[in-house]
């Protein structure tokens, strides 16, 4: 396989769950159990395996899968607000986790307490969907404290 980035290209066999597709040094790096983001320190897990057919998690299902994840022996798993997804996607998320999905991802963000917010990381936006959507989810570590201050749960 080779890669159009200058960074390490991994093997998508490689065993290192949620690994980087790609490593670019300074930026995207395989390190704390996933994916890191070196600009926000965020670390993105793997994506949920189970979405098939187009059927994906709801918002509350995705927030217990990341509750309960447990990757590279790392338990402190949640899924990301939107505010650090799209940050993480305007820097080349995209290109870097190895996702192997093209549309939108679930987040912990919502619009009101009835529709959640998907995030495209291809445009790095985020969209309220209406109740009881269902996408494909992936978690986050060390993820940043959000706009009003509030840090990842304990």
């Amino acid at each position: 396989m080779g890669s159009t980035l200058s960074g390490k290209n991994l093997d998508l066999r490689d065993p290192i769950p949620g690994h980087c597709a790609y490593e670019d040094p300074g930026f995207w790096v395989t390190e704390d159990g996933g994916c890191k983001d070196v600009a926000t320190g965020a670390v993105y897990s793997w994506w949920n395996l189970d979405y098939s057919g187009g059927v994906g998690m709801s918002q509350a299902e995705a927030i217990a899968w990341c509750d309960q994840l447990v990757q590279a022996g790392f338990k402190d798993w949640e899924l990301p607000k939107k505010e650090i997804l799209i940050a993480s996607a305007e820097n080349g998320a995209k290109e870097h986790l190895n996702l192997d999905h093209n549309g939108t991802y679930m987040t912990a963000s919502s619009q009101g307490k009835k529709f959640p917010f998907v995030v495209s990381l291809r445009y790095a936006r985020a969209y309220a969907v209406g109740p009881g959507s269902t996408d494909v989810a992936f978690c986050g570590r060390n993820l940043p404290p959000d706009k009003k201050g509030k840090g990842p749960k304990k």
